[in-house]
């Protein structure tokens, strides 16, 4: 046996557990690194779908439930009472008949027409802002694809000469988010109330809309489009989950 080998006996056993302990050692610190950027990923995107997803699905409901009332009332002839209450709300907010007791009245009598507008507001800005901030779209691409494609089915729905104008739609978005949030319906009522011109106007077409456009047809056009967008949000898994 050549013995000229023997020397290097020991730096060979003592190289290759320290290589295999160090490869062992990256691969579990690489493992942990892409499980840390997991949570992140997968904490970010949870955020998310609170801030945006959530309030989007919770007012989309409220609309859609409010739409199937109103679906009821005209098949039953009972929506020419709603459409007198639209026009209570525009008589009041441009001056040409305003009522004692607003306020109240808002919470009351008005009560029905009142929150639909408001639903409507509502849903509206929070599909502004999924549309406009876009939140998934580097975090789930095809997520943020499917999602704005079905905010803007809802939107044609609201849409088109005979409804919501998309520029109605968008100035009521940008106006029912004050300071980042959503306005409440208290403050609705108060620009309502308020005879300020500027204020108001926005809100014009929509309640011409309820008052002189709608129709059981367009109603349940748009209550689908709606519902078929709570259905995505329902199916469709988390994107979180999917890590």
């Amino acid at each position: 046996m050549d013995q000229s080998f023997l020397p290097w006996t020991p730096i060979v056993a003592g190289i290759v557990p320290a290589t295999i302990s160090g490869v062992i050692t990256y691969l579990l610190t690489r493992s942990n690194f892409r499980r840390e950027l997991e949570k992140v990923r997968a904490g970010q995107i949870s955020t998310l779908r609170k801030e945006h997803v959530s309030p989007l699905r919770y007012w989309a409901s409220k609309l859609s439930r409010r739409l199937l009332e109103i679906e009821g009332k005209f098949e039953k002839s009972d929506y020419s009472w709603v459409q007198k209450c639209f026009k209570a709300i525009k008589d009041h907010a441009d001056g040409s008949k305003r009522m004692n007791g607003f306020p109240v009245w808002c919470y009351y009598e008005g009560i029905f027409a009142m929150t639909t507008l408001y639903y409507t507001c509502s849903y509206i800005q929070c599909s502004r802002e999924m549309r406009f901030r876009l939140p998934f779209s580097e975090l789930d691409p095809d997520y943020s694809s499917h999602m704005d494609a079905h905010v803007e089915t809802v939107s044609l729905a609201l849409g088109g000469i005979e409804g919501i104008w998309d520029s109605s739609q968008e100035v009521l978005g940008e106006r029912f988010t004050a300071s980042g949030a959503k306005m409440d319906n208290d403050e609705l009522c108060r620009i309502i109330d308020s005879q300020d011109e500027f204020k108001i106007a926005p809100f014009i077409r929509l309640l011409d809309f309820y008052i002189e456009k709608l129709d059981l047809s367009r109603a349940r056009g748009i209550r689908l489009a709606l519902d078929d967008l709570i259905r995505f949000l329902d199916s469709r898994r988390p994107p979180e989950m999917r890590l």
